[in-house]
C-alpha cells in the first residue's frame, strides 16, 4: 500500500507549503490540511527530533500543528519561504 501511495504522489503534482497553506486557509477544508500535514509532518518532527527525545518531538508537534490551525488567518506568505518547509511564521 505504502509503495501505491508513493508512486501516486510522484506523479501528481506537488504543492509547495505556502501553496498548500493557501488553499487551506482559502477552502477551510480539512482535506487542504491534511495534504500540508502530510507535506511537512515528517521532516518538522525529524528536525524536533534532532535536539529533544520522541515525546517531547512529538508533543512539540502536536503543539505546532494546533497553532497552525488556531492562528491560519494571520498567515502571509513571503518571498523568503524556502520550498519544502513549512510556512513558520504562522506561528506567533
Amino acid at each position: 500500500m505504502a509503495i501505491t501511495l508513493a508512486i501516486k504522489n510522484w506523479f501528481q503534482q506537488q504543492l509547495s507549503p505556502d501553496e498548500l497553506m493557501l488553499e487551506y486557509l482559502s477552502s477551510h477544508d480539512n482535506r487542504a490540511l491534511e495534504r500540508l500535514y502530510n507535506s511537512c509532518a515528517d521532516d518538522l518532527y525529524h528536525f524536533v527530533l534532532s535536539n529533544a527525545n520522541p515525546h517531547i518531538a512529538a508533543d512539540v508537534c502536536q503543539k505546532t500543528w494546533l497553532k497552525v490551525i488556531d492562528n491560519k488567518e494571520q498567515y502571509r506568505p513571503t518571498v523568503s519561504s524556502k520550498p519544502g518547509y513549512l510556512p513558520w511564521h504562522v506561528i506567533p
